[in-house]
C-alpha cells in the first residue's frame, strides 16, 4: 500500500504542471485529491482552486493516467470528468470503489446515462460549477474517507 508524502517533503516540492506527473506535491493539506479531466485548461483551474484551499492535487486526462496515479498515491477523494474523449470514466469510478474513495462526477453534459447504474449513484456537479460548491463537496468528501479510515 502506498504512504502519502511526509509533511516535510510536500513542503518542498512542487508539483510540475504537466499532466500525470508523478512528483511530490504542494501543499500543507493531508487531504490529497484526483482531478481526472480530458480538458488540461480546466483541470489545471481546479488544482489551482483546491491548492488554494490547502489541498493536494493531482491530474490525470485520461483512464491510463488516473489508475496509473492512483496505483502510486493515496488519495482521499477524486473529481471525475464522466467523458474523457470517446470514454467514460467508469474504470476509474469503479477503482475509486474498490479502494473506498470517495468520488464526485463533475461534467459538462446530462451524460450519467452513459454511466453503469452502480456508479450514477454518487454526486454529480453540472459544468460550470461555482467554485465554493466544488470547495464544500470536496471537504464533505475527504472528511469522510478520514473518518472511514480512523474507524476502520
Amino acid at each position: 500500500m502506498n504512504q502519502p508524502h511526509s509533511e516535510s517533503s510536500r513542503k518542498s516540492a512542487r508539483l510540475t504542471p504537466r499532466e500525470g506527473s508523478d512528483a511530490p506535491v504542494n501543499g500543507s493539506s493531508d487531504a490529497a485529491v484526483l482531478i481526472v479531466d480530458d480538458e488540461f485548461a480546466f483541470a489545471g483551474m481546479l488544482k489551482t482552486l483546491l491548492e488554494l484551499e490547502r489541498f493536494v492535487a493531482l491530474i490525470a486526462g485520461n483512464p491510463e493516467t488516473a489508475l496509473r496515479l492512483m496505483s502510486k498515491h493515496h488519495f482521499d477523494a477524486a473529481i471525475l470528468d464522466v467523458r474523457l474523449g470517446e470514454r467514460t470514466a467508469a474504470p476509474i469510478a469503479d477503482a475509486l470503489d474498490e479502494r473506498g474513495i470517495p468520488f464526485i462526477f463533475l461534467t459538462g453534459y446530462s451524460d450519467l446515462d452513459e454511466l453503469p447504474q452502480r456508479l450514477r449513484q454518487h454526486p454529480c456537479l453540472a459544468k460550470p460549477v461555482p467554485p465554493q460548491v466544488l470547495i464544500e463537496q470536496v471537504k464533505t468528501l475527504t472528511a469522510r474517507h478520514k473518518a472511514s479510515v480512523r474507524s476502520s
